[in-house]
């Protein structure tokens, strides 16, 4: 008897045309790519929480977009804090325009962090910066920390005035408080905004005294805003 047509080259193996199985195979490893790509996205920004290494603040500059915007990264907040310390919150360096009215909050600039929620490497020397110059505040009782202070306090003053030329007489730091789930879901619009002055302690104050190249700073209190006073002679 003759073979069918067809019957011989094509023993053992699958029929021809169907392409369902290679399809399915290859969806499969599309999908276990995205979600090995997805958890090392977790793991690089968690990982790099704490003391970020040069290559993963480069990885998370590519990243960036992914991770912030579905908010995986907790931008540079160490997450596994949540009292409050200086360490867990967020700080403001303020500058105020000569001229303006001090007690006008949005007369007020943000010298640093000078950019807001990024991860780039300038604004993490910025919070650090911050975070030292807060650490030397609240140690009333270290000797040489209020000195410490104002060096740096002298030092940012100096950079304002001088190198960037802006018209600052005075200088604030002030502390972001935690807000709690209440004040979000608070029918009052400024308990809900988080950058509303409720939430914030001023720390530090200082006044910009300026002859020709030389920078000086003196430290002020007042009924509305209370703080150590920090004082630098020549």
């Amino acid at each position: 008897m003759g073979e069918r047509p067809g019957s011989r080259g094509n023993e053992g193996g699958t029929p021809r045309g169907d392409d369902s199985g290679g399809d399915a195979t290859a969806w499969q490893s599309w999908v276990s790519l995205a979600i090995v790509i997805h958890g090392i996205c977790i793991v690089v920004a968690l990982a790099a929480n704490f003391s970020p290494s040069p290559l993963q603040s480069r990885v998370l500059e590519i990243l960036g977009p992914y991770v912030n915007g579905l908010s995986f990264h907790p931008a540079g907040t160490p997450f596994y804090m949540t009292h409050g310390t200086f360490l867990d919150v967020d700080w403001r360096l303020e500058w105020l325009p000569e001229g303006s009215d001090e007690s006008d909050e949005a007369a007020w600039k943000v010298a640093f962090p000078s950019s807001a929620n990024s991860i780039s490497h300038r604004r993490q020397r910025e919070v650090a910066l911050l975070r030292e110059l807060a650490a030397q505040q609240m140690e009333t009782e270290a000797p040489g920390a209020a000195s410490r202070a104002a060096l740096l306090t002298k030092a940012l003053a100096y950079d304002l005035r001088i190198i960037q030329r802006l018209p600052a007489v005075s200088l604030r730091l002030r502390r972001h408080t935690l807000q709690s789930p209440e004040a979000v879901d608070s029918p009052d619009a400024e308990s809900r905004d988080p950058d509303s002055s409720l939430y914030f302690d001023v720390v530090y104050r200082a006044d910009i005294v300026v002859d020709g190249e030389r920078v000086e700073i003196i430290g002020r209190t007042s009924a509305a805003e209370e703080a150590a006073t920090r004082e630098i002679t020549p």
